[in-house]
């Protein structure tokens, strides 16, 4: 038997009319990962399957990550095996597929997680191009929740998430991916983090087992 499941993120849709391009994305995901999946790899069916939801800008990984309170883009990604085997990277910036990097760097260091600078240098030496992952429909959003920020409606850093639920058409969580093929089983996570997060904020989805 062999298995993948993919999510688009946890939560609820606030904006139901994102709802067909969030689904859509999810199925070409799994339709990839499938692929990969019937050649024997599911370690290759949850990156690839990943890397498409990065690749989308529906979603918050990747291309179309969220932005960081100074607008910019502090991405994080973890890949791990069955055997115990796992890479991650956090606060990453200037790559398209962060899932990649954190595979990289599970195969070819002896380290688990790298982190901001230290982990872009790394995906340099991989030979990881630059990319700009921020979208214009990213920085209108954050124009819009950085001045609400400006005209202090909300003073205090540690209620800006009370500010980001006025913003439905954010979506704010992990993606993700888990294959099954008949040998091991293999997870994957990539996020953009959460919108207007302060510099060098680092989530859940990098830290294995968290």
């Amino acid at each position: 038997m062999v298995a993948i499941i993919v999510h688009g993120g946890a939560g609820t849709i606030r904006n139901e009319d994102r709802i067909p391009r969030v689904l859509e994305g999810v199925r070409e995901a799994v339709l990839v990962g499938w692929k990969e999946l019937k050649r024997g790899s599911a370690l290759d069916a949850v990156e690839e399957a990943i890397k498409v939801l990065e690749d989308n800008p529906i979603f918050n990984a990747g291309t179309g990550s969220v932005l960081t309170l100074d607008g910019k883009v502090e991405m994080d990604a973890a890949i791990m095996r069955s055997n115990l085997e796992a890479g991650a990277v956090a606060s990453i910036w200037g790559v398209k597929n962060p899932i990649s990097v954190a595979r990289k760097v599970m195969e070819k260091t002896d380290h688990v997680l790298l982190a901001g600078e230290g982990a872009l240098k790394f995906a340099r030496l991989m030979g990881f191009e630059e990319y700009n992952p921020i979208t214009e429909e990213r920085i209108e959003q954050w124009k819009k929740l950085r001045q609400k920020l400006l005209e202090d409606k909300f003073p205090h850093w540690k209620k800006i998430s009370e500010l980001i639920k006025e913003c439905p058409e954010v979506l704010r969580s992990t993606v993700g991916a888990v294959a099954f093929d008949g040998e091991e089983i293999v997870a994957g996570t990539s996020t953009g983090g959460v919108f207007l997060k302060m510099f060098g904020r680092v989530g859940d989805t990098p830290i294995i087992g968290a």
